[in-house]
């Protein structure tokens, strides 16, 4: 069974690849994985998204450009296993701080490292 850091993990490396600076987006002062607006996908295609005329929540924006759909039949396992979903707060804010403390330190050192591309994602009507 996989730990939510390794699921935290390839729900930031499908961020990296589809949000480039997603981390930028995210204000850990109100993250919230229990809201559909200050979770991870909120916060990251929230406001912009409700300039454009969304005005659904992020999270469930994030999660049909992930998923496909909102209504595919193995959605809930998809957001799982992408820890958008079945996580604890503390352990994204862990995560991107980690994450922001790589990236201050290469900045201050003049290197830049690349973040690993986003897994295969699982196909959306996987059979059960």
């Amino acid at each position: 069974m996989e730990t939510p850091q390794e699921r935290i993990a390839r729900g930031a490396a499908w961020l990296d690849a589809t949000v480039p600076n997603w981390i930028d987006r995210i204000d850990l002062q109100t993250l919230n994985l229990w809201s559909p607006w200050r979770c991870v996908l909120g916060q990251v295609f929230g406001p912009a998204d409700r300039e454009q005329g969304y005005y659904r929540s992020g999270y469930g924006h994030g999660r049909e450009l992930l998923v496909g759909s909102r209504t595919a039949p193995d959605t809930h396992r998809i957001m799982h296993n992408h820890a958008f979903a079945g996580v604890e707060t503390p352990e994204w804010c862990d995560f991107i701080r980690a994450r922001r403390g790589q990236a201050i330190i290469e900045q201050q050192l003049g290197t830049t490292s690349e973040h690993p591309a986003a897994p295969e994602l699982e196909p959306v009507h996987a059979e059960l």
